[in-house]
């Protein structure tokens, strides 16, 4: 997809022709700038002349392997036969792009000043041949031995992305394309078809649909008998045959005007009248009818929205939902229901015209192509990858339809294709929250085990630390509700607990319950703090207590031998109602209460505030009459306690519970409920100084035997 219509016309003149691109290796480099005779006539004599007199007696004096060397500095850069002084002259007679190299004060005021930098020859550097820089040499030169290896420049006289046309033969070295700005054109829709066809056929890696599941509820597209048109209706399944259905991922964005309510039940089992549809919705049923898929599953239209039962029956219904579709919509640009996805796209330069450059481009094999310039696009967050429930609906799926703000996406779980994305470049280089070979590789742990537990030790270390990136990027998304915390991820949990064949707590495996006990907000700043929540969402030793983006790690392999902690028991009370409904084990659901019995050394102690501190909170030995020393250890508390808010410098009389001995010893930070009850209030870790501050280090092995000597009790984590 993708053609001339996506950005303004692109300025080509007869000067821009002669500045010619090209991609040469430090091979081709040493060649020509040993003889000008075989570089296809892309570097001129006077060009070659020009660069071996400002290298000067560096080049001359360096033997074979440093002038290699230097060649190597200068691959991916082109030079053109254009000097600084010509291209100035061929901006003042019309050439925008040459306006675009020196229309910048600095570059001209060193022109005036510096004959040799009007002399001397401009420069562009492909960078991964995804973006493309024009440069100017420096005027100021050292020796190229002075800059090992390479060619002095000054920043930057203008920076572009490049594309290449899917038709032009520089299409076959140029990965990124014009984007596609109409994703509801019948090209666009007949790409997508065939994205789907393809994979249902040939990949071998993806999971065939089962047909065996339907949801209770799904829209229904009835093609109208001898008509080239449809009408919608809202279908029991109990009453049909297993048949391929789609599902839509996305943003509601506030009440939906149109959903199935008991009252409107009986009338959407009729018709539904499209032109009453939001936009997110009309374009999923557009779409769907667009695959040759009859059935959608849309949760607004296919739970009864004022009926809780329904409503608690089809949520914890929802992950086997979206892993039996046979493909999972995902309206990731738009930020509501209202904005609708199949919207048309805005042109690339649009904004900026005249930044929009046509140059030749010489391909490997030496045949001649074109590629156009064009400013830079900054890639942003979809509004849909700022949201919880999401990643579970595109973890689950086994084949996504991804509409972006630049692009459309095909994702599965085949590695994918060159012709995955329907425009552009690859965004999930560019940007975390899209990071798809994340999913890929776990979804495919999982897959690969098909019914058995994972055995390898390897594998199941892998499997574990995949987790813990999962919920880096899931903690960093929205809830409306903080009690969805677990649900909104238990579908994955039960995909991993099912291949770990290890029990889920609350958020933790407990075959690593002690490593993961140390979770910890990803940003330790004070300022990012924030109270916890008023309602009781999971107890607080699970990082989903807290309502901030997390950090889980595993400690190194052999840890438990370093470990002063013994847990003795974890019991947790699921939510009421939620083991009638549940689908998977109803553990990996909502919490009503959870404790966890502890056996290890507990130190007392008090948290202060402390505005010189990094964190504002530092740690003393001793109680709240009597505190001691000051402890020598990084505090990470987990949200902003009573006693420290509204700018009060308060105290709290705490526990520190030692868990890793050896090699950086740390542990839990408690507050005291009563009996033997407490709740955590953080993390600490004692520091490691420089051995050149041997008086601190001394203290701090001080500190550590102080705690590795106190008490041991069993204690109630709550």
């Amino acid at each position: 997809m993708g053609s001339f219509a996506a950005f303004p016309p692109p300025h080509s003149c007869n000067f821009c022709q002669k500045l010619v691109l090209y991609d040469k290796d430090g091979q081709w480099w040493d060649e020509a700038l040993k003889s000008p005779s075989d570089t296809e006539g892309l570097l001129s004599k006077r060009a070659r002349d020009w660069m071996l007199e400002e290298m000067g007696p560096a080049w001359t004096a360096s033997d074979g392997k440093q002038r290699r060397e230097i060649s190597r500095s200068l691959r991916h850069i082109a030079v053109f036969d254009c000097t600084l002084g010509e291209a100035r002259l061929a901006a003042n007679a019309g050439c925008k792009f040459c306006l675009a190299i020196t229309n910048k004060d600095r570059h001209a005021q060193i022109a005036d000043e510096n004959k040799s930098v009007t002399e001397s020859f401009l420069a562009g550097w492909l960078r991964s041949r995804g973006a493309f820089g024009v440069l100017n040499w420096s005027d100021n030169r050292r020796s190229v031995r002075e800059h090992r290896g390479g060619f002095g420049v000054t920043d930057w006289a203008v920076t572009l992305e490049i594309l290449a046309l899917s038709d032009n033969i520089a299409s076959k070295e140029i990965a990124t394309r014009p984007i596609n700005i109409t994703p509801s054109s019948e090209g666009s829709f007949h790409q997508v078809h065939g994205w789907l066809e393809t994979c249902l056929n040939t990949h071998q890696d993806c999971p065939a649909p089962t047909e065996k599941f339907m949801p209770t509820r799904v829209l229904e597209i009835v093609q109208r008998p001898g008509q080239n048109r449809s009408h919608l209706r809202l279908q029991e399944t109990s009453s049909l045959e297993p048949a391929p259905y789609a599902a839509l991922s996305y943003c509601w964005g506030g009440p939906q005007p149109v959903t199935t309510t008991s009252a409107s039940y009986p009338r959407h089992s009729l018709i539904i009248n499209k032109q009453s549809l939001p936009p997110s919705v009309r374009d999923a049923v557009l779409l769907t009818e667009k695959i040759g898929i009859k059935y959608l599953w849309i949760d607004a239209f296919c739970i009864i929205q004022d009926d809780q039962t329904d409503k608690n029956w089809e949520i914890v219904q929802m992950p086997l939902i979206y892993s039996q579709a046979t493909v999972t919509i995902v309206a990731s640009r738009a930020k509501g229901v209202t904005e609708g996805f199949l919207h048309d796209r805005p042109r690339m330069g649009e904004e900026t015209p005249d930044q929009v450059f046509e140059l030749p481009f010489l391909c490997s094999d030496n045949n001649l192509g074109s590629v156009v310039l064009f400013p830079g696009i900054q890639p942003s967050t979809e509004p849909l990858d700022l949201r919880a429930w999401p990643l579970q609906e595109r973890f689950l799926s086994p084949r996504i339809i991804d509409y972006c703000s630049l692009q459309t996406r095909w994702i599965c779980q085949t590695p994918a294709p060159e012709n995955s994305i329907d425009g552009f470049k690859d965004m999930s280089v560019f940007c975390n929250e899209r990071d798809d070979s994340l999913f890929t590789l776990a979804l495919q742990n999982i897959l690969d085990t098909s019914d058995s537990a994972i055995s390898d030790d390897r594998r199941r270390q892998d499997l574990l630390d995949q987790w813990c990136n999962i919920l880096k990027i899931y903690t960093h998304r929205t809830l409306t509700l903080g009690t969805d915390r677990l649900p909104a991820i238990s579908g994955i949990a039960a995909h991993f607990g099912k291949v770990l064949c290890d029990e889920y707590k609350a958020g933790l495996w407990k075959s690593a319950m002690i490593s993961q006990l140390f979770w910890r907000r990803s940003n330790s700043a004070w300022s990012e703090l924030r109270p916890r929540p008023l309602e009781y969402q999971v107890p607080t030793w699970s990082w989903a207590a807290i309502n901030e983006p997390i950090f889980v790690t595993h400690f190194y392999r052999g840890y438990t031998k370093h470990v002063d902690m013994e847990i003795v028991d974890c019991e947790i009370m699921i939510k009421n109602g939620a083991a009638s409904f549940s689908v998977y084990d109803p553990s990996f659901g909502a919490v009503e209460a959870a404790s966890l019995k502890v056996r290890g050394r507990l130190g007392k102690a008090v948290c202060e505030y402390d505005s010189e501190s990094h964190n504002k909170v530092v740690l003393q030995k001793g109680d709240a009459t009597q505190p001691q020393d000051k402890l020598y250890a990084g505090v990470n508390l987990d949200a902003l306690e009573r006693e420290f808010t509204d700018g009060n410098a308060g105290f709290i009389p705490v526990s520190l519970l030692m868990v890793l001995v050896d090699p950086e010893p740390a542990g839990l930070i408690l507050r005291h409920i009563q009996g033997a009850e407490f709740s955590r209030l953080g993390v600490f870790k004692f520091d490691d100084p420089p051995k050149r501050e041997w008086e601190k280090r001394i203290s701090i092995t001080k500190q550590i035997e102080w705690l590795n000597s106190a008490p041991v009790e069993t204690i109630t984590i709550i």
